[in-house]
């Protein structure tokens, strides 16, 4: 099952690449989805008024409420390593990944799609890590 917080990253990793995504037949971009250790506030505002609405990730058939649902699970694809949606039971279908009719990607010259982070977290991990090293820990 998809959490509320897999499915949030699902649509914000393939809007930072450039994807759209469709509401009521209307297509919507986002330039800017992450601003410093958080998601924007617009895309905030579009994560609120999507699981409501009748949404999809272009190149996709299941709407954000299906993902939201029991039965689907994110997953990662094995071409571009971007979260692609799967039914948590039964026979995987194999389909395309929406990653599928763009042409540029994966490019791996380019910076991954990511989820916000807390630099002071992520950098006392790394200092973490560095230390085990220098004590010799792996």
């Amino acid at each position: 099952m998809a959490t509320n917080i897999e499915v949030k990253e699902y649509l914000a990793k393939w809007l930072q690449i450039g994807k759209k995504i469709s509401i009521d037949d209307v297509q919507i971009s986002m330039p800017q989805v992450i601003r410093g250790e958080a998601y924007t506030p617009e895309f905030e505002q579009l994560w609120d008024y999507v699981q409501q609405a009748i949404a999809t990730l272009n190149g996709t058939n299941e709407t954000i409420q299906d993902l939201l649902k029991p039965e689907w699970e994110i997953i990662t694809c094995a071409v571009c390593e971007m979260p692609i949606s799967s039914l948590s039971s039964g026979y995987r279908q194999i389909k395309s990944c929406p990653c599928s009719d763009l042409s540029m990607h994966p490019n791996l010259e380019t910076i991954a799609p990511r989820s916000p982070i807390t630099t002071s977290i992520y950098l006392q991990n790394i200092s973490d890590r560095l230390t085990k090293c220098a004590n010799g820990y792996n």
